[in-house]
This record gives structure tokens, sequence and C-alpha cells, in this order.
């Protein structure tokens, strides 16, 4: 909802693009690691400036297939499979297996966030995030709780151009 007001509201927005991250354990090679897991949209790769080291990134049809698929930072890469090719490879994500399709060469460092090391980043099409790592966040205050689902981390908004940032800036 808060995303298609934001489409909806922001003068001379090109395109956007969201986000959800979640912390989980990945499992390859009998070496179990923490990661950070970003469900995302195909656009993400071109509006972050994403360069490939080797495979691909996500595509429409993962999204629309749902398809176990996951792209490895180059350094996650290499602690896991270390001198083997990942494409192709299994990797464990909170219980759930995914094929690897891709090795990015890093994440940009404005992807990062509080407490997130973009160095053992997976990314994943974001309704196979949604469908199989769905979370609700819990605040429990004095005497009540409150849960609400969380499907949102970031909201990247590319503008037309300079007056654009400026106008937008404005609503968002």
């Amino acid at each position: 909802e808060d995303v298609n007001c934001l489409i909806d509201n922001v003068p001379n927005l090109r395109r956007c693009v969201i986000t959800h991250r979640s912390t989980k354990s990945a499992y390859a090679n009998a070496k179990n690691i923490r990661v950070s897991v970003m469900g995302t949209e195909p656009e993400f790769a071109d509006m972050a400036r994403i360069e490939m080291s080797s495979g691909r990134f996500i595509t429409y049809p993962d999204m629309l297939q749902r398809k176990k698929h996951c792209v490895l930072t180059r350094s996650l890469a290499d602690r896991l499979f270390k001198c083997y090719d990942p494409i192709g490879q299994d990797l464990r994500i909170g219980g759930t297996v995914f094929s690897v399709i891709g090795v990015l060469a890093r994440l940009p460092d404005a992807m990062a966030a509080e407490d997130v090391d973009l160095s053992n980043a997976v990314v994943i099409p974001k309704s196979t995030d949604h469908e199989v790592f769905s979370e609700y966040e819990v605040v429990v205050l004095p005497g009540s709780w409150n849960d609400k689902k969380v499907d949102v981390s970031q909201v990247i908004l590319q503008m037309y151009d300079e007056k654009g940032v400026v106008d937008g800036a404005a609503v968002a």
C-alpha cells in the first residue's frame, strides 16, 4: 500500500524497486554462515549498477515462477565454494535449498543498512522471499504487544532528472 502511494504521488518518478532484507543461516560444503538475504526485483541490478562476476541476475520468469534461485556476492561465493564454480551449486538458506545462478562483483555501499554485512549477501526473487521468508515484526510494550507484517525494507526511487529528485524529495 505505502509503495503504491509513493508511486502514485511522487512526481517525475521513472521507476521504483523495493527490497526486503532478513538475516538467515546459509549452509553449503559443510560451512554454515550468517547471511543477509535480500528479496528484490530484476530492475534492482540496473538501478543499483550491479556488476556480475559470473552467471546472471534474477529475472521476471524467476519471480513469476517463485524460483528458488539466488545470486551471491563474490566474497560469500569464495567462502562457501572456495575454488569451485558456484553456478549451479545448491545453497541451503534457512532450511530451503536454492540454486546459485549468479555471482555479483559486489553490492554498492549505498545498499548497506544497519547491521548488514554486504560481503555476506544473497539476492533472491522478491516473490520467493515473500513465500519462503515472510516475516512478522513483533513489538512488545509493557502490558501489550503488536505484530505487523514486514514486506519492504527499502524503497529505491529513480527519477527522470535532477528536478525530479528535488520535486520527489518534497513528497517522499
